[in-house]
């Protein structure tokens, strides 16, 4: 069973995260060029990053997302890596051992 977490956003909050992932789906659009469209997966994604995010803060210590930070694990400067969620925001990047074949 998945803990619903017990915080919740103050107006000025919702107004603000709902205004950039109504803003979201545009600015796709705009990096591709004008094809495509990832409205429908972004909602989604923000969402569950929401609502994970709020379990965290409300002390569920098992919380684990995606999320695009600075990291040098392939020389990029940022990347989209997993993260363990807490209290105090992303407390520990997932790293994955890889061997050389």
């Amino acid at each position: 069973m998945v803990k619903k977490p017990s915080g919740s956003l103050n107006d000025e909050e919702v107004e603000n995260l709902t205004v950039k992932i109504q803003n979201a789906g545009t600015e796709v659009v705009e990096e591709k060029g004008g094809v495509g469209f990832a409205t429908l997966s972004m909602v989604y994604a923000a969402a569950r990053f929401i609502e994970s995010s709020l379990r965290a803060l409300d002390g569920d210590g098992d919380i684990y997302e995606y999320s695009y930070v600075e990291s040098d694990l392939i020389g990029l400067t940022f990347f989209a890596s997993r993260v363990k969620l807490g209290r105090n925001g992303v407390e520990a990047l997932v790293t994955y051992m890889t061997s050389k074949v």
